[in-house]
């Protein structure tokens, strides 16, 4: 037999329906909700101490992944076509089964939903059902199990999403590895229409597409949530309807497309936003809600706090105008470089285009060469977990050198194979997700052949090596740096492009 509903769930969108209806009427209607404050700590009393744990974590970037074995996979879709049955009233998922079962049903299709709703089937369901239901509004009938292009939008929507740039991802994940998404605030009402009864319809398109162009196509987004940037310093606010409008449609698009939002930052500067974050708070699902975090302050003290949250903010897509003091979006390297494969991907549909292999990951070990990579994460803790191995190097090398006098063992051959032992250690053994990465493209990166991976090892093993080895002869020789004992003497470890002292040993002549 089908589970019942779930009650508690139903309630919860009563209470969402009924904020959104509060919102809708005269400009003042804002006044009447209760305050962020007063939300968070109604919503958060409401969770239970597992919950708020998540809510936590998810905040300040602490990776929370489920482990989702085939049986587990197996048994929530099963659940999710139960609960998806229990719903007596869906028109527009009923019109998407009799128009492409095959769609509706695809295994991929429903996971995202259940991981967007982690693995909750009656949550999963009626996310489902109100994802086809606003995907018929906003697209109609003939687009209802399409993907939906770039070329699907009506030209002045295709022009402001080309042109402003206001809506993008940045070009490298957050410290737990999730995609980051980042809105300049303050330059979109200049493209929005001036019609109030089409606005909503028109922000909640680019937004729709925006999600689903990247959540359909990369699972690790899909298990790890994405984050949402609100920049929201300079924005004056107007209170007026069409504002109201815009924050309506970018609640509704965000509650029923199947993305996790795992934290949602907004950033501002002018206490008279605060009206419009209640709405906009209010709006949200409740698991998102109790994951929106207001940062009040400058340019500077917002970096700061994003920054203890696990943000690239040196990766953010804007320039400060010093003399005016204001944020000017800078979209000419990665957004434009993200366009072109977003239409060469459309123009091909069987095109197979895996996200988490374009962007650069925290722990991705960058095998270039270069000074700018050398303050990497991924970089820093490779040069960590090689210079722990450093020791079993030394003694495996000088067994090696005692067994080529006696047999015929190449040493070239055995520091490949220490290098790739490592290497191999890295990709299947290590406590976060690593991968060796090398640039293809501006902003755009792809995993780097093993080869590749195992020359970096065995360059790097081989640098530390000299490293240590002079640091400790230095040591016991009562080496010293001193201007006058300085000849023929070493007088500096500087630190190479992987940012590893000892690569080049300068010597005083």
């Amino acid at each position: 037999s089908s589970p019942p509903p779930s009650t508690t769930n139903r309630h919860d969108q009563h209470n969402q329906s009924t904020n959104i209806n509060n919102m809708k009427g005269s400009r003042h209607d804002s006044s009447s909700l209760p305050s962020f404050d007063e939300m968070l700590n109604r919503e958060m009393q409401s969770l239970s101490v597992q919950e708020r744990s998540d809510v936590y974590e998810d905040i300040n970037a602490i990776s929370r992944t489920i482990h989702e074995t085939e049986e587990f996979i197996q048994s929530n879709l099963f659940l999710l076509g139960l609960s998806l049955n229990a719903i007596s009233f869906k028109p527009a998922f009923d019109l998407a089964c009799q128009q492409n079962m095959s769609f509706v049903w695809n295994r991929s299709f429903c996971l995202m939903f259940l991981r967007a709703r982690s693995f909750d089937p009656q949550k999963a369901a009626e996310c489902m059902v109100g994802h086809f239901e606003l995907k018929l509004r906003l697209w109609g009938l003939s687009l209802l199990t399409r993907r939906i292009t770039l070329n699907d939008m009506d030209s002045e929507s295709r022009k402001t999403y080309v042109n402003g740039g206001a809506i993008q991802i940045l070009p490298i994940r957050d410290v737990a590895g999730r995609v980051v998404f980042f809105s300049m605030e303050k330059d979109h009402r200049q493209h929005y229409p001036t019609d109030e009864s089409i606005v909503r319809v028109f922000i909640s398109r680019l937004i729709w597409y925006n999600i689903m162009s990247i959540i359909q196509d990369d699972v690790e987004s899909q298990k790890n949530g994405v984050v949402y940037i609100a920049y929201s310093l300079g924005f004056e606010p107007k209170a007026d309807i069409l504002e109201r409008e815009v924050w309506l449609g970018a609640d509704e698009v965000t509650n029923v497309c199947p993305v996790r939002i795992t934290s949602f930052l907004f950033c501002y500067d002018d206490r008279k936003l605060e009206p419009m974050i209640n709405v906009l708070a209010a709006g949200l699902e409740k698991t998102a809600r109790c994951r929106f975090k207001p940062i009040f302050g400058d340019d500077k003290e917002c970096k700061q706090v994003m920054m203890t949250l696990g943000i690239p903010v040196e990766r953010l897509p804007y320039d400060m105008d010093e003399e005016k003091g204001e944020a000017i979006l800078n979209n000419n390297n990665f957004f434009n470089k993200w366009l072109k494969i977003r239409k060469r991907i459309e123009a091909d549909p069987n095109h197979e285009y895996i996200l988490k292999d374009k962007l650069l990951g925290f722990n991705d070990i960058v095998v270039e060469k270069g000074q700018c990579f050398q303050t990497h994460t991924g970089n820093r803790r490779f040069r960590d977990i090689v210079e722990s191995a450093v020791d079993a190097y030394r003694k495996s090398k000088e067994e090696a050198q005692q067994a080529s006098k006696t047999k015929k063992v190449s040493m070239s051959s055995f520091k490949v194979e220490f290098a790739r032992g490592l290497v191999n250690s890295v990709l299947t053994q290590s406590s976060v997700p690593m991968r060796f990465v090398k640039k293809v493209d501006n902003g755009i990166w792809e995993e780097a052949p093993i080869d590749e991976a195992v020359t970096k090892a065995k360059n790097l093993l081989h640098r530390i090596d000299l490293a240590t080895k002079s640091q400790r002869q230095q040591s016991s020789k009562g080496t010293t740096t001193d201007p006058d004992h300085t000849k023929g003497k070493i007088t500096s470890i500087p630190v190479d492009e992987d940012g590893v002292a000892g690569q080049r040993l300068k010597v005083r002549r």
